[in-house]
This record gives structure tokens, C-alpha cells and sequence, in this order.
């Protein structure tokens, strides 16, 4: 991994990451949603946070990339 925060990455440098095995799915959703927890409160521009969603998503996207 770089030493660039996760949540400063453009989609094409976290999908380069992704398709080398850097980092995981899993990885790159947990750090998005810990930046979404840390600004939400200032800017209030979701409606409302799937989680739990997201972090399965990231789960399967991680499964099916090793397989």
C-alpha cells in the first residue's frame, strides 16, 4: 500500500490497488465509511448509510476475486 490515505485515492488508483492485491474490498469500504463517520456530522449529505450493505458487498467482491 501507499502511503496515501485510502479516502484520498482516485477510483482508478484504488482499482489499480485492488487488481494487484494491495488492498481489499474490504479494506478500501472500511476506510470510505470511517471518512463518511468522520465528516458526516459537518456536511450531513447522506440520507442514510447502508453499512452493513457495503461492508457485504466489499465481502463477496473479496470472495469472488480469489476464486
Amino acid at each position: 500500500m501507499t502511503g496515501t490515505a485510502l479516502h484520498y485515492l482516485e477510483a482508478t488508483g484504488a482499482a489499480a490497488l485492488l487488481c494487484k492485491g494491495q488492498i481489499s474490498s474490504h479494506e478500501l469500504t472500511a476506510a470510505l465509511l470511517e471518512r463518511i463517520d468522520a465528516l458526516e456530522p459537518q456536511l450531513r449529505s447522506y440520507a442514510y448509510v447502508d453499512r452493513d450493505n457495503a461492508l457485504r458487498q466489499a465481502e463477496a467482491a473479496d470472495a469472488a476475486r480469489v476464486q
